[in-house]
């Protein structure tokens, strides 16, 4: 309703929150304030605070990260980092649309975060550098520091690795971002198991069902709880305590700053939305209002109040395009103009020219009529040589349209632009103006605005007859709100806290959010406060009513009502924190977090950088900089990666070829797969490894790639039709099954696929056989004798039955090599990150997304994101050619968020096969039809998926069908049921083939019927011909 956002609420009440509310167990103590990142202390971080304080023109980002040093020190080493790291997105009219003011330098940004992963003292004075290193190295744009790091020494006692070690050593040190990361890694959700998985360790115990083919797959469900009626989501008591109090400080911190003037986080995709919708409502609003129109005038008033982004014309610098009509525009535009008026006579021209005949010159007809008797009439012709006027008419079309099209391309190139839309500034007097003279035309909803910005002024009596026009015409809260303010400030009427108390509670049943927030700081005031001016109706102050009023607040988004209603939920409980419900605790962490990845300063600041680089045309400077936030939990940050993974699709910068497939450095061992991309003996080698430990050996004894062949493959057995390979998939980049095979010890043959990303791995090659993809090229690996191994002890040597959890690590593998550098993964612009790794990343992100829990005041809406998220990460998934996992995620959708579509997808997945699941089509089949018995639109859906896998079904089982003289015979019918799963189908094989027969001639006729069709059209056309 217009006007609802108008009144300005009391401050939130001071409900702090000491950071030993919760004693959870954490390795990173809470007992540091959180660090002051965000403070605009030197000369870069007040240039990044004014570029989105104040648009453009934009402050030289280039000459503030100049003047912040080369040695910048505390919050203003961090922000030089991150300009280098992330690059700086140029102003338009300086060189802007995707150019950068600072070019990311990642050797300057590593040069910059490295003492504070190696000296305890750099780590104290940018707490935050770490963890920002941490993201470096976690993507393989950094290397791993000495074994003396403190970092390094921080991973091997507490078993972590290094991207883990420099997220709790930041936390440690106060630094916020480090903090909610590492939240997110004690949390143990999604995220905590994709960290898992990318160092090769295992999963954490909250995450062990997850599927490890997407690096962490699906979260757990309710039997990986503590409690078996908390909701599902893969996360123990202890996981949400710990994740809790590691977030705790940091939103406390945050809601102190939330006055910064740094736009609030919104995901890429709402934004959007959000845009087209401003800029419809304004011009409509504005026809409207122009029209004398109450609801346009109120609706123009609100956004003016407000003010909006990208609505009126004026892009953000504030100016138009620089294009405009220059003479050689003009000079050109009028050339394609006279050739429009001389293409008929060119048409003519060429057809006489064609037909040897005069026609193009007018000398030349006149010469012929003054040849033939003056006569009007064109020369006779010999038969067969008159030209013909078709041929001219389309000749003539084509040429017009020709010009036209390239009158079209020189207009948007060097025409005239239409200005970009920029912001509409904030015009109070206007929208007050706006406003009267709505309400003078008896709209009640502005005359709510204009009382309540008069409630706000020096002189509250002026709202008085706004109220009453509220009252005589409003609904019914806006009536009972208009009543409790006129009884609490005695306006008309005399001052009772009492009645004032009545009318706001019966505002707040009905529904008014603003009523529900001021009744809830009515029963948080001190009951000793003095003349109070408004009494709860039951006479005493509840806090539990405060609670339940606060949840209604929040539900509109409102961040301190949600830091609020943690806040009373924490001050409620009666025993010690680890007896703390799940429930609370996931609704208190969920409160806490959206607090904190909003507020907090340096992920605003942050984020509102990603929106400029985005704005601006560096998409993967934005993108770099989401995946970092999204290392913080930020829910709007794991949408707007994936949004931008998945419509992007970073292209890769070199073809893929032989040189793609990299020999390991000879002074480094191979990097550890790329999560997700783990095959079976992979996880085998790295099992052997945890119990028995290599000796030392020279670096140069690591395996070498040697070419063999291109265009064959190897058949280790010998027998082409069933050759035993190591490794057979898909999806697999040509430098990421090199470095599988180098894990391997069996591995000896390997051949790549770059046109189609398949790998395939052998330990022998008996046979050759030739590739239907051309681009194959196989290599030999040659490795040196196996090195002595030595075991630590009988017990670790002992194998691990079925199932039994593998040893802790003894520390981050990474940190025994100072020289190892990570296989970069989802890296935007590395090589290899073509169209197949995009939408791999953008499953990973979606999936983080997927995997929120449906927590705090905002369930609804939690929920319909991460269900988005989950049938997103499902198609994503099933294009990739991975259905296990898309199936996990499409019935985690159907089960967990209640989705109607992925119970159907759930359903139809089914009928395909992975490993250790074949096809049921049975099971699919019934559970679709089960969903298709409602009715609706899900019907529709369930029906649709049900003649899919039929026809898919139908059309594999008649590949080997026979053509004969009695009919279609079907001799394979039985098997490929059996294969399919559908042996229970009341379906069978007579049936099928007269089924087949009816499809052969039905499409038999309609191909004779098209091909009569056709010959008739052609006969037509002949006759015409003929004719003319």
């Amino acid at each position: 309703r217009t006007g609802s956002r108008s009144h300005t609420l009391p401050p939130h009440p001071a409900l702090s929150m000491a950071d030993d509310d919760v004693e959870a167990d954490s390795s990173a103590p809470n007992d540091k304030e959180p660090n002051a990142t965000h403070a605009p202390g030197g000369p870069l971080s007040r240039a990044l605070h004014e570029a989105v304080l104040l648009g453009q023109p934009a402050p030289d980002l280039a000459a503030a990260l100049e003047a912040s040093g080369e040695e910048p020190e505390g919050a203003e080493r961090f922000w030089a980092a991150s300009a280098n790291l992330f690059g700086l997105a140029a102003p338009r009219g300086a060189g802007g649309g995707g150019l950068r003011a600072v070019p990311r330098n990642t050797s300057r940004a590593e040069a910059l975060l490295r003492n504070a992963v190696e000296s305890e003292q750099a780590l104290r004075a940018c707490p935050d550098c770490a963890a920002l290193w941490g993201f470096g190295f976690l993507h393989g744009v950094f290397a791993a520091p000495g074994d003396d790091a403190t970092v390094a020494r921080l991973g091997r006692a507490h078993s972590l690795a290094l991207p883990a070690a420099a997220y709790a050593a930041a936390a440690d040190q106060g630094g916020s971002l480090g903090r909610l990361a590492w939240g997110q890694l004690r949390a143990r959700g999604v995220l905590a198991a994709q960290h898992a998985r990318a160092a090769g360790a295992e999963p954490p115990p909250a995450a062990e069902a997850a599927l490890p083919e997407l690096w962490g797959g699906v979260p757990a469900g309710e039997e990986a709880l503590s409690e078996p009626s908390a909701p599902g989501h893969g996360m123990a008591r202890r996981a949400c305590l710990e994740g809790l109090d590691v977030v705790m400080p940091v939103a406390a911190a945050a809601i102190e700053h939330q006055g910064t003037g740094v736009p609030q986080p919104v995901d890429l995709d709402f934004l959007k939305g959000m845009r087209h919708e401003d800029r419809q409502n304004f011009a409509l609003a504005t026809q409207l209002a122009s029209d004398g129109v109450a609801d346009g005038m109120a609706a123009k008033a609100e956004m003016l109040f407000y003010g909006r982004d990208h609505v009126v014309p004026g892009g953000l610098d504030g100016a138009a395009s620089d294009r405009s009509f220059t003479a050689p525009a003009l000079a050109a535009g009028a050339a394609l103009i006279f050739v429009l008026f001389a293409v008929p006579r060119c048409a003519r021209c060429c057809v006489a020219g064609f037909r040897r005949r005069p026609g193009c010159s007018g000398l030349e007809r006149r010469a012929e009529r003054n040849e033939h008797g003056g006569s009007a009439q064109a020369a006779p012709t010999a038969a067969g040589d008159e030209p013909n006027g078709r041929t001219q008419v389309i000749l003539t079309f084509a040429l017009r349209f020709l010009a036209v099209a390239a009158l079209v391309l020189l207009w948007s190139w060097v025409g005239p632009g239409g200005e970009a839309l920029g912001p509409l500034q904030r015009d109070s007097e206007a929208a007050v103006d706006l406003f009267e003279e709505a309400a003078s035309a008896g709209h009640w909803g502005s005359a709510y605005a204009l009382a309540m910005i008069k409630l706000d002024g020096p002189n509250r009596s002026e709202a008085l007859p706004y109220l009453r026009q509220v009252i005589e015409h409003g609904d019914e809260a806006a009536q009972a709100l208009a009543r409790y303010f006129q009884h609490r400030y005695g306006l008309g009427v005399p001052q009772d806290a009492q009645l004032a108390g009545q009318f706001l509670q019966e505002a707040a049943d009905l529904g008014e959010a603003n009523a529900a927030v001021l009744l809830a700081e009515v029963h948080t005031q001190s009951a000793a406060a003095a003349a109070p001016e408004v009494v709860p109706p039951e006479g005493e102050r509840s806090p539990e009513a405060a609670l339940e009023l606060f949840r209604m607040g929040a539900q509109a988004g409102r961040l301190p009502l949600r830091y609020n209603v943690a806040v009373l939920l924490l001050r409620s409980l009666t025993g010690p924190p680890e007896e703390m419900p799940l429930e609370t605790c996931l609704e208190v962490r969920a409160e806490l977090e959206a607090v904190a990845t909003d507020l907090d300063p340096t992920v605003r600041l942050l984020f509102a950088h990603a929106l400029r680089a985005w704005e601006l045309g560096d998409k993967e400077g934005a993108l770099l900089i989401f995946m970092l936030l999204s290392e913080a939990g930020s829910e709007k940050a794991h949408r707007s990666a994936a949004y931008i993974w998945q419509g992007q699709g970073f292209g890769a910068r070199q073809p893929a070829s032989e040189a793609s497939v990299p020999e390991p450095s000879a002074n480094a061992a191979p990097a550890p797969p790329e999560p997700g991309e783990v095959a079976a003996g992979a996880e085998e080698a790295e099992a052997e490894a945890e119990v028995c430990a290599e000796e030392e050996e020279p670096a140069k004894d690591a395996a070498t790639f040697h070419f063999v062949h291109s265009g064959k493959f190897c058949c280790p057995t010998g027998d082409c039709s069933a050759p035993g390979w190591l490794l057979n998939e898909g999806g697999v980049p040509p430098v990421e099954c090199a470095r599988i095979c180098g894990a391997m010890p069996s591995c000896s043959f390997m051949t790549v696929y770059p046109s189609t990303g398949y790998c395939q791995l052998s330990s022998s090659c008996t046979a050759w056989n030739a590739a239907a993809d051309a681009t194959a090229m196989t290599y030999d690996v040659r490795r040196p004798a196996a090195p002595a191994r030595r075991c630590s002890s009988k017990e670790e040597a002992k194998p691990r039955a079925p199932g039994e959890p593998s040893p802790a690590p003894r520390g981050p593998a990474d940190a025994s090599r100072p020289s190892r550098r990570r296989q970069p993964w989802c890296l935007p612009g590395a090589n290899g990150t073509g169209a197949t790794s995009a939408l791999r990343c953008a499953a990973v992100y979606a999936a983080r997304m997927a995997g929120a829990p449906v927590a705090g005041s905002t369930p609804e809406a939690i929920r319909a994101e991460a269900e988005a998220s989950a049938l997103t990460a499902a198609a994503l998934l099933e294009q990739l050619g991975m259905p296990g996992i898309a199936h996990a995620w499409s019935c985690y959708a159907g089960d967990y968020l209640m989705s109607e579509q992925g119970e159907i997808s759930c359903a139809r997945l089914e009928a395909e096969s992975w490993d250790g699941h074949p096809r049921n089509l049975t099971a699919a089949a019934r559970q679709l039809q089960d969903l298709a018995e409602p009715g609706g639109v899900g019907a529709a859906a369930a029906y649709g998926s049900l003649a899919v896998i039929a026809v898919r079904f139908a059309l594999a089982t008649a590949a080997a069908c026979q053509l004969r003289a009695s009919g279609v015979q079907c001799p394979g019918f039985e098997a490929a049921l059996a294969e399919w799963g559908g042996h229970e189908l009341p379906v069978d094989r007579q049936h099928f083939e007269r089924v087949v027969m009816g499809a052969l001639v039905a499409s038999a006729a309609a191909v004779l019927g098209a091909v009569c069709l056709a010959g008739a059209s052609v006969c037509r056309a002949c006759r015409r011909l003929r004719r003319g």
